[in-house]
């Protein structure tokens, strides 16, 4: 981005004649540093003058405060600004604001001699999908579908929100490892059209997330199980498996960085829904226990629905193996319910990722239609451009053609007045002979 506007900047005056040329000596700030004293001068120096007449754009430029040899080299560009010698380059520098800034406080007149400033903001997700697009549309694959869309703008908003992203430096990256991942996934099963498909974007974003995370260390708590540990129990005297202890399918694993006082409070919570389906088994017990009267049901109806719920409880088993059939079909209701809601969520996210595509769609086109309007009326203003030329070359070729016949009607008549008085000193000069000759006789 920076190189492309360098060079949109050099064609800009080269065009409006501010500069004999448009070219664009390109060069690192590290370029223009030599290893030994006396060597740097030299060196910008020498980039200067190859410059002249366009533009020199240096990359990186803060790397020019750090070091001796890198202030020297800060130094002669100084210099150079304000000389005779170099007074048709312009010179460019780019790099990060804040080490740019840093720079500039090493060399009290650096920044007062640059007179016009640009920022580059970071892109935005739309920004970077659109880029992905494009390089897909480069190299003749297939347009991105509407899942495809959806897991890049997941991934651009996670990795915008990590240090160092590079907009479209990045964005390359990421085409260049979802292109790595499609070719292990088709070494063995050849594609007849080039195409992405979900698993290889998923699969490269995860992998650039990953590389560009903040590490953390590992924690060293070795892993643990939840028991049905008293709330009081001491974290340092309690065992990884207590004895005689019959593990229930609540039983889950920890993870590792849980720590001690988290892990007594959720000891405590599941003491209490222990307690209370306990007692709540006890209840059921005692409600089952009690005799039914026909009196209190007439119809009969209890009694009914007594046989159908020992229609559905097998003979002999005991009521500790029953509860728990029973409290795993409710884990399941419940889990078949999260699911559910899970499902209407992501079909809701679905919906309005659609909706945004199809806006996003609608925008493109009347941004594609604006863009062919602004082309076209580039193109007359362009072809308004070309005509006024050659209206006004013809017109100076016309005012050259009339010079050099008003020149040479000039000296045409210029000979002509000297012939003219070569004739008459010749009849004068005859005349006098004639005279003379006639005085004497």
């Amino acid at each position: 981005g920076k190189t492309t506007v360098a060079r949109t900047i050099a064609k800009i005056l080269f065009n409006l004649k501010l500069k004999p040329s448009d070219k664009v000596i390109e060069r690192a700030a590290l370029d223009l540093v030599a290893d030994y004293v006396g060597q740097t001068k030299t060196r910008v120096h020498k980039t200067l003058a190859d410059a002249k007449g366009g533009c020199l754009f240096v990359d990186e430029a803060y790397n020019l405060g750090e070091g001796q040899f890198g202030k020297e080299a800060c130094d002669t560009v100084v210099a150079a600004m304000t000389s005779e010698e170099y007074q048709n380059v312009t010179i460019i520098f780019a790099g990060y604001a804040a080490e740019v800034d840093d720079m500039f406080r090493t060399n009290s007149g650096l920044k007062s001699r640059f007179t016009h400033f640009f920022e580059f903001p970071d892109w935005t997700v739309d920004d970077c999908v659109a880029f992905f697009a494009i390089c897909a549309n480069k190299e003749k694959f297939l347009p991105l579908d509407n899942n495809l869309t959806g897991i890049l703008r997941g991934g651009f908003e996670i990795l915008l929100s990590l240090e160092g992203w590079a907009n479209g430096r990045d964005v390359k990256r990421l085409w260049d490892e979802s292109k790595s991942q499609r070719a292990y996934r088709v070494f063995d099963e050849p594609e007849s059209e080039k195409a992405l498909i979900d698993s290889d974007v998923q699969q490269a974003v995860a992998s650039m997330i990953k590389s560009r995370a903040p590490k953390t260390r590992k924690s060293n708590t070795s892993t643990r199980r939840r028991h049905n540990f008293p709330a009081t129990f001491p974290p340092t005297q309690r065992p990884d498996v207590m004895p005689n202890e019959e593990k229930t399918p609540s039983e889950e694993r920890l993870p590792e960085n849980t720590d001690e006082a988290t892990l007594v409070e959720e000891s405590v919570e599941f003491d209490e829904t222990m307690v209370d389906d306990e007692n709540a088994n006890e209840d059921e017990k005692d409600v089952s226990s009690e005799p039914h009267h026909d009196d209190d049901d007439p119809d009969g109806d209890l009694k009914n629905k007594d046989d159908d719920n020992s229609n559905l409880r097998d003979d002999g088993v005991p009521d500790e193996i029953w509860e728990e059939l029973e409290e795993s079909k409710g884990r399941e209701r419940e889990e078949a319910d999260r699911l559910s809601l899970i499902q209407d969520e992501l079909e809701e996210i679905v919906r309005q990722e659609h909706a945004r595509n199809e806006e996003i769609k609608r925008l493109k086109e009347e941004m594609k239609r604006q863009m062919e309007e602004l082309a076209r009326l580039a193109a007359e203003e362009e072809n308004t451009k070309k005509r006024e030329e050659e209206a006004r070359r013809i017109l100076e070729e016309i005012k050259r053609k009339e010079e050099l016949a008003r020149l040479k009607a000039e000296a045409e008549e210029r000979k002509r007045r000297e012939a003219e008085a070569r004739r008459i000193a010749l009849e004068l000069k005859r005349k006098e002979e004639f005279e003379r000759k006639q005085k004497e006789e």
